[in-house]
């Protein structure tokens, strides 16, 4: 996702940077279209890769691969993971590498809910 953003072609995700009507515009779509598909494709493991091989665009594996992977609204993991942060101690870890290991916890709870925060004092609450 880091190239892609790099890049300025998250658009060719989102699908807001469409197919060109004109031909000229078409080749670098296409290019760029094709860039972003090689980039998901080697992003995933390569024994699942073959499902998304033959799809149209970018957009089409990466709306794919959001339906078959999707975790949002995962109740029973988000519960596992809140468990598991809860009952988590230092022991004999060091502060950092404590803090490490909380703050992943964290972040993945994050990946599970719905709501996203856009204005930056929100993003400092959750």
């Amino acid at each position: 996702m880091i190239s892609v953003r790099a890049n300025k072609l998250a658009g060719y995700l989102t699908g807001t940077t469409t197919r060109p009507v004109k031909v000229d515009d078409k080749e670098k779509w296409l290019s760029e279209d094709a860039l972003v598909m090689s980039w998901l494709l080697h992003s995933i493991e390569p024994a699942l890769s073959p499902q998304y091989m033959m799809m149209e665009s970018a957009k089409d594996i990466w709306d794919a691969i959001s339906r078959q992977y999707s975790q949002k609204n995962n109740y029973a993991q988000a519960y596992e993971i809140r468990k598991e942060s809860r009952e988590m101690s230092q022991g004999g870890l060091s502060l950092a590498a404590y803090y490490s290991n909380l703050s992943h916890l964290w972040q993945q709870l994050d990946a599970y809910r719905t709501h996203r925060p856009s204005i930056p004092t929100e993003l400092i609450t959750f």
